[in-house]
C-alpha cells in the first residue's frame, strides 16, 4: 500500500477567540410539557417523570410525588459561584420540600396508554450497558387503565404544570375513590373548595374539581367538591349525576406562591449533517431530577464543590439534540454522562451522517465502548470521544483519552473569558478517521509517531489521529513551548492538517513546518 506522508501545518493565531454560552430556558425543544417514561434508566419506582417550573413530577401507579425545589438558595449558590468566579469558599444549603399523592386501595392499573410526541430522547449515562435506554418515549398525556372499577386515571400537564382527571364509566360506585397526601405541613379545605397543600417551600393548591357529563351532544356540569374524611384523606363529594353516562372529575393543580424557572442548561457546540439536519450540544443541570427518598422537607447542603465540579460548579450531564432541517420537529435527544460533570466542546458528523461528540468528563463511570482505546477513567478531566448512529440510539465508539493531569480543559494563561475552558475542535476525513485539537496539562499523556513526545509548558496543544471507532491510535503529538499552548481548531485539506491555537510561548514559529507521520 502507497503511503503518503504530507506536512502538517500548524498555524498560531495571536488573537483572542470569544466563545460564547447560551443560556435557555430549555435546550431540548420547545415543547411545554414532557412525560418521560421510565424504561429501566432510572432504577427508582416510578413510570413517567416530568419537569415543572419548581422541580419535578414522578408518575407513579398508585399517584404521583413531586419533588419541590427552593429557587431562591439554588438561584442564590449560582450568583455566588459566578461572582466569585467559581470559589466554592461559602456553604449553601439547598432546600427542598417532597409531597405524596396516592390513591387508597387502587388496582395496579391493567394497561398504561399515552399520547406521544414523535421524537424520542436516549440515554447513555454511566458506564453500565443496563442502563443505556434508546428510543425512550415521551409524551403528552398519559392514562392508567382500571385504577379502580371501571375508573381510569388521565393525566396531563399543558405549560409545565401537571394537571390530572378521573373518567367514571357509567353505572360505577363512585365510593371507589379517595385519596391521601403525604408530606405537607398542614391541608386544609378553603373557602373557595381549594385543597390547600401548605410546605417549607410555599402553598400548592388543588383548585375545586369542575365535574361534567355529555348527555346528547351537550356538556351537563355536575356539582362537585373536596370532602376531608382524615387528617390526610379526601375524596370527592358528588351529590346527584346520571350514572347511565360517563362522567368527568377534573380538579386542577395550582403553585400558586411559586416563582422560578426550570433547571438550567446551556448550549455549547453545534454542528449539522448532509442531510441538513441540526445538532446541539450542551449541558443540563442534575441537581433537580431526583426522585425523592424522604417524603416531607428536606436539605442538601452544598460545601466546596458538592453540587458541581470546577470550572463551573454545576451538577451537568451532557445533552445532544438532533432537529429536522426546517427546525420544527425533535427527532431525538441524547443524555450522555456519568456520575459527575461532562461538557461537549465540538460536535461532528461522518461521511454515514453518524455524530462524533468531542468533550470532557470527571466522571470514572462515563459511558465508553468496551474496544475503545481507553476504557478507564485516568483522573481530573479526561478527554471523551463518543460516537453515536444516525438515530442517537447506539453508541458505535468511544474512549477516554488523557494522562492523570487535566486533559481537553483549557485552564492555564490562555484562559480569558467565561467558557474558554471548553475550547478545542473535531474533524473527520474522507474515510472517517478522527481528528482531535485540544490541550493537556498531563506528562503521559498517550502519544504515538509524535513530532514532539514529551510535553514542555504548562499546558500543550495535543493533536490526535483515530480510526473511525476510537479504537486506535494512529498519530499522537504534543505542541508546545515553554510556557501554555492550546490548540483551538484543525481543519484538512488535500491531506494536509491545518491546527489553529493560542499560545504564551517564545518561540512558536519553530514548529510552522513540523511534520506528523500519517497512513492515509
Amino acid at each position: 500500500m502507497n503511503r503518503r506522508q504530507p506536512y502538517y501545518i500548524l498555524l498560531i493565531l495571536l488573537c483572542f477567540v470569544f466563545k460564547t454560552t447560551l443560556k435557555a430556558d430549555k435546550i431540548i425543544n420547545d415543547v411545554n410539557w414532557q412525560l418521560i417514561k421510565n424504561n429501566g434508566q432510572w432504577e427508582e419506582n416510578f413510570i413517567f417523570k416530568a419537569q415543572i417550573p419548581t422541580g419535578w413530577f414522578f408518575l407513579q401507579e398508585n399517584g404521583y410525588t413531586l419533588n419541590l425545589v427552593d429557587q431562591q438558595t439554588k438561584d442564590g449558590l449560582k450568583d455566588h459561584l459566578h461572582h466569585t468566579h467559581f470559589k466554592s469558599d461559602t456553604s449553601f444549603t439547598q432546600q427542598f420540600h417532597a409531597i405524596q399523592f396516592n390513591w387508597n386501595n387502587c388496582n395496579k392499573p391493567k394497561n398504561i396508554s399515552s399520547v406521544d410526541y414523535s421524537f424520542y430522547h436516549n440515554y447513555f449515562i454511566g458506564n453500565n450497558p443496563k442502563f443505556w435506554k434508546s428510543k425512550v418515549t415521551v409524551s403528552k398525556s398519559v392514562t392508567l387503565h382500571q385504577l379502580y372499577d371501571g375508573i381510569d386515571w388521565h393525566v396531563k400537564g399543558p405549560n409545565f404544570s401537571p394537571k390530572h382527571e378521573l373518567i367514571v364509566s357509567k353505572n360505577k360506585d363512585l365510593s371507589q375513590i379517595s385519596f391521601t397526601i403525604n408530606g405537607a405541613n398542614s391541608l386544609f379545605i378553603d373557602k373557595k373548595g381549594r385543597l390547600v397543600i401548605e410546605t417549607s417551600l410555599g402553598k400548592i393548591a388543588e383548585s375545586s374539581p369542575i365535574a361534567w357529563q355529555i348527555i346528547a351532544g351537550q356538556k351537563i356540569p355536575v356539582i362537585c367538591k373536596f370532602k376531608q374524611i382524615g387528617d390526610k384523606t379526601f375524596t370527592y363529594d358528588i351529590k346527584s349525576y346520571n350514572s347511565n353516562f360517563e362522567l368527568i372529575i377534573d380538579p386542577e393543580l395550582i403553585f400558586s406562591t411559586y416563582s422560578g424557572s426550570l433547571g438550567d442548561n446551556f448550549g455549547f457546540t453545534a454542528t449539522f449533517d448532509s442531510k441538513g439536519h441540526l445538532y446541539a450540544g450542551g449541558i443540563v443541570d442534575g441537581n433537580d431530577g431526583n426522585f425523592p427518598t424522604t417524603i416531607g422537607a428536606f436539605q442538601v447542603n452544598y460545601g466546596g464543590s458538592t453540587g458541581g465540579q470546577r470550572p463551573i460548579f454545576l451538577a451537568c450531564d451532557i445533552s445532544i439534540s438532533k432537529y429536522a432541517p426546517d427546525g420544527t420537529s425533535l427527532i431525538y435527544a441524547t443524555y450522555l454522562g456519568g456520575e459527575r460533570n461532562e461538557h461537549p466542546h465540538s460536535l461532528v458528523v461522518d461521511n454515514h451522517d453518524n455524530l462524533i461528540v468531542f468533550g470532557t468528563s470527571n466522571s470514572s463511570n462515563f459511558p465508553v465502548d468496551s474496544f475503545g482505546f481507553d476504557t478507564s477513567y485516568n483522573g481530573n478531566y479526561d478527554i471523551i470521544i463518543s460516537k453515536f448512529s444516525e438515530n442517537g440510539a447506539s453508541l458505535l465508539g468511544g474512549t477516554f483519552l488523557g494522562g492523570l493531569g487535566d486533559d481537553g480543559i483549557n485552564n492555564g494563561l490562555l484562559r480569558f473569558n467565561y467558557a474558554d475552558d471548553f475550547r478545542g475542535d473535531i474533524y473527520v476525513d474522507s474515510f472517517n478517521m478522527i481528528y482531535l485539537a485540544t490541550t493537556t496539562r498531563s506528562a503521559g499523556f498517550p502519544t504515538k509517531n509524535a513530532t514532539q513526545a514529551v510535553p514542555t509548558g504548562g499546558t500543550d496543544a495535543v493533536i490526535v489521529k483515530l480510526d473511525s471507532l476510537a479504537r486506535e491510535i494512529q498519530w499522537s503529538t504534543y505542541l508546545g513551548g515553554t510556557s501554555d499552548d492550546a490548540a483551538y481548531s484543525i481543519k484538512l485539506i488535500d491531506s494536509i492538517a491545518y491546527v489553529a491555537g493560542g499560545t504564551s510561548s517564545p518561540g512558536m514559529d519553530r514548529f510552522a513546518t513540523g511534520a506528523f507521520t500519517s497512513y492515509l
